[in-house]
């Protein structure tokens, strides 16, 4: 007879939760990670304590004696299970090796040490009573604006003490914070060990608690209720004291911090982050060229070709970081990584998101300025040619082999095979939006299909031996990709998560650091195929307000005065259908922020007259028209305040507009003094934060 297998107790606590079995993988079962739940971990075990059979006698005296004093003991010795007291983690260093893998957040426990006192008798049985309860884990309020509090969220009218600012500040970077900047793999570094070391790391401390106030400040300045900004400037305050003390520590203690220079990049990539959530580019900029420093130096003191997780969690944080500043300043020389792939040994084999592994790819095949400018290249045509022809054949590979795991960004061969028949395709607007998608799925379609949009641009413009009017169509169908991607965003994302719900990686709109969808919507908006294209993407800006380095509503305003300057320069009516002329004779311009953070210069071009009938499509060259500054103020039209002037028409023609005229100019000049890697500067970071900080974002 076939033994009948009895049911264990040893699953996860979801699992049972779920009646399912259990395969019991630890820190997270695979039936959880498969079914996209989160997994809330074991029961910790039970501790009984054991007596040798000569200790009964001792006992039951003892029991007797005491329930005659009346002293309130537990009645069996069998009953007094226990849960042992928890234990400070130990600091340990990270050797190169596996990376561990990541827990689900769960609540940490009070630290003590091995000699602490035992249990009292009512704590005991209180434990024993709870042991199979599943620890409580951070609520959201109750609208679904995701700011921490434990054992619950306090009401709106009660103002919290300094203490209690701390703690809330401190669950939310444990929780919310560190789980949505970084992968899931790398919070063995940023949640667990950095969080370790700042138990004894005073500014690692302050810059944690500093993020947290930062990130819980910028979720209440973008509501609307009183209440709200009112608890969202007081937490910007303490966050902005919290941030000024911990700059402080650092600077007394540098040569210090210096002999770690792992853990100070690590600080420097926190601080970084803080500066986003503000809205500082230049303050942000500081910061991650600070990092690199610091990350350089620690690299050095390992062999060639050497990795280990420290290593992989920072250089993914820091390429990320850059990408972010150079989108918000894209500027020759901005990119830090733009040097060749210097660390890619760090990166090969590493589980990096797909959004980032497309940036990467653009930095390999060198042409990451020509797909996030639309100046006119430095490099020489044929060699641009080349690498475009390239990229565009392995990005083409790599995506249709791995559809299953991209079917997000499967093309649209109906609307490729309509464009080879007719030449041309209409496209309603507004965009139909995709399928739910999550935040990340969405940046990353629009990302890819931007790339191949701009690749299909450069063709147009340089490549004599290509039919110019096919290549310009089949951009137009990838920039509207990207728009139904952007639409389909601003359908799913919102102020607040839906209620009821928990989640550690889906971010709403304020939240939005490294995947703005602003950048690739404000060229695509250039390269729109017809005015209502533009008009479509301005108000999205608008709606989309500030998301952290990146201003919709300047965006917004720079791109109303870029029609403007197509207007006066160009025909764009066609058979009763507002169009934009072809590539060769648009518009261009470049958005330059300034260094004091007080507002943006954007530079306008025009095309010059070899441009005209494709002739010389090598040799594509433009003369600056404009110049508009916008402010970080709002009109009564909740758009941004600008300027413009109009250059005259005899010194335009005289100047042509490339990238060394840009870098001429005074608010590009500023930026390059800040090129490259440098040390800790508590004068500079501190010029940088007071002339960049707001109290309020621009919707406000």
């Amino acid at each position: 007879m076939s033994e009948v297998k009895r049911r264990t107790r040893t699953g996860c606590l979801t699992c049972r939760a779920r009646r399912v079995k259990c395969d019991e993988q630890k820190p997270a079962c695979n039936r959880c990670v498969n079914a996209n739940i989160e997994c809330a971990g074991y029961a910790p075990k039970r501790h009984i304590d054991v007596r040798l059979p000569g200790q009964r006698a001792s006992l039951a005296q003892s029991q007797a004696q005491q329930s005659q004093r009346g002293s309130p003991v537990a009645a069996n010795a069998n009953d007094a299970e226990v849960r042992s007291p928890p234990r400070r983690r130990q600091r340990r260093l990270v050797p190169p090796g596996p990376v561990p893998s990541s827990s689900p957040p769960s609540v940490p426990a009070a630290s003590s040490s091995s000699s602490s006192p035992p249990l009292a008798a009512d704590d005991a049985a209180a434990a024993a009573s709870s042991s199979s309860v599943p620890l409580p884990r951070p609520q959201f309020r109750h609208d679904g604006l995701p700011l921490v509090g434990l054992p619950s969220n306090p009401r709106l009218s009660q103002r919290p003490c300094a203490a209690a600012r701390e703690v809330l500040a401190y669950h939310q970077v444990f929780f919310r914070t560190l789980p949505l900047l970084f992968p899931a793999n790398h919070l063995p570094f940023w949640r667990d060990r950095l969080c370790d070391e700042a138990w004894c790391v005073e500014y690692a401390q302050r810059g944690l608690l500093a993020l947290g106030c930062m990130h819980r400040a910028a979720l209440m300045t973008s509501m609307y209720g009183e209440y709200d900004q009112a608890r969202g400037l007081d937490a910007k305050v303490i966050a902005v004291q919290e941030y000024t003390q911990a700059l402080q520590e650092l600077s007394s203690h540098l040569k210090e911090a210096e002999k770690a220079p792992g853990i100070l990049s690590a600080v420097m990539v926190l601080m970084a982050y803080f500066e986003c959530f503000a809205s500082n580019i230049p303050a942000a900029y500081g910061h991650v060229r600070t990092a690199k420093y610091y990350l350089t130096r620690y690299m050095r003191t390992y062999p060639p070709y050497c990795s280990n997780p420290t290593m992989e969690a920072l250089e993914t944080a820091l390429r990320t970081l850059a990408w972010t500043c150079y989108l918000a300043v894209p500027l020759p020389g901005m990119f830090l990584f733009g040097n060749g792939r210097e660390y890619s040994d760090t990166l090969i084999g590493a589980k990096i998101p797909l959004s980032l592994q497309l940036l990467e790819d653009l930095v390999e095949y060198g042409v990451y300025d020509e797909i996030w400018n639309l100046t006119p290249t430095q490099q020489e045509p044929s060699a641009l040619l080349k690498n475009v022809y390239r990229l565009q054949k392995e990005l083409r590979y790599r995506i249709s082999y791995n559809l299953d795991l991209y079917p997000h960004l499967k093309t649209d061969t109906a609307t490729l095979a309509s464009l080879e028949e007719s030449g041309e395709c209409h496209f309603p607007i507004p965009p139909s939006p995709l399928l739910p998608l999550s935040p990340e799925l969405c940046y990353s379609g629009a990302l890819y299909n931007f790339i191949l949009a701009r690749m299909s641009w450069i063709l147009c413009l340089y490549d004599k031996n290509q039919d110019a009017k096919k290549l310009e169509s089949e951009a137009y169908m990838y920039f509207y990709q990207t728009m139904r991607f952007a639409a389909t965003y601003a359908i799913n994302n919102s102020k607040t998560l839906p209620n009821n719900t928990y989640s550690t990686h889906v971010s709403v709109t304020s939240e939005e650091l490294d995947r703005s969808l602003l950048p690739m919507l404000y060229i695509t908006a250039q390269c729109s195929a017809q005015p209502s294209w533009l008009r479509w993407i301005a108000q999205l800006m608008k709606q989309i307000g500030e998301q952290g380095l990146f201003n919709g509503f300047v965006l917004s305003a720079s791109l109303q005065v870029f029609h403007k300057m197509e207007v006066s320069h160009n025909i764009i009516s066609t058979d009763g259908i507002e169009r934009y002329p072809n590539p060769a004779l648009r518009i261009i311009s470049t958005l330059v922020p300034e260094t004091n953070a007080q507002g943006f210069v954007c530079y306008y071009a025009k095309p010059s007259r070899v441009n005209n009938g494709w002739t010389s499509r090598d040799t594509v060259s433009y003369h600056p028209i404009a110049q508009a500054r916008f402010s970080t103020e709002l009109d009564d039209d909740h758009a941004a305040k600008r300027e413009v002037e109009m250059y005259d028409e005899q010194r335009s023609m005289e100047d042509r507009f490339t990238l060394e005229w840009v870098l001429s100019r005074p608010v590009a000049s500023g930026w390059k003094s800040r090129f490259g890697e440098v040390g800790f500067s508590l004068d500079d970071v501190l010029r940088d934060h007071i002339n960049g900080g707001r109290l309020l974002p621009m919707a406000q």
